[in-house]
C-alpha cells in the first residue's frame, strides 16, 4: 500500500488548479495522473505547463529557473526539486 504525501497531494491540486477551465477533463487526468506519470504523456502542452510552475513558485515562496521546467517532467521530479530546495 502507498501513501501519498502532503506535498504530492498539494503539487496536484496547483496542478488541477492551473488546468481549470482549459479544454480537460480533471477527473480523467486524475484517474491517470500518477507521481511518474510525465505531464506531456497526459496531454499537456507548454503553456499549461509554465502556468503550473508559475502557480508551484507562489505557493511555495521559491523562485524557480526556467532550465529546470525542461528536467521537472512529473510530480515525483517536483518534489523531488521541492525537497532539495526545502519547500517541501
Amino acid at each position: 500500500m502507498s501513501t501519498v504525501s502532503s506535498t504530492e497531494t498539494t503539487i496536484k491540486d496547483i496542478l488541477w488548479q492551473s488546468l481549470a477551465g482549459g479544454s480537460y477533463n480533471i477527473e480523467t487526468l486524475k484517474s491517470q495522473l500518477t507521481a511518474d506519470s510525465r505531464f506531456d504523456e497526459i496531454g499537456l502542452d507548454s503553456l499549461d505547463i509554465v502556468d503550473f510552475f508559475l502557480r508551484l513558485q507562489d505557493h511555495f515562496e521559491i523562485k524557480m529557473r526556467e532550465e529546470d521546467y525542461a528536467r521537472l517532467t512529473t510530480i515525483k521530479d517536483i518534489q523531488t526539486y521541492l525537497e532539495e530546495k526545502g519547500a517541501a
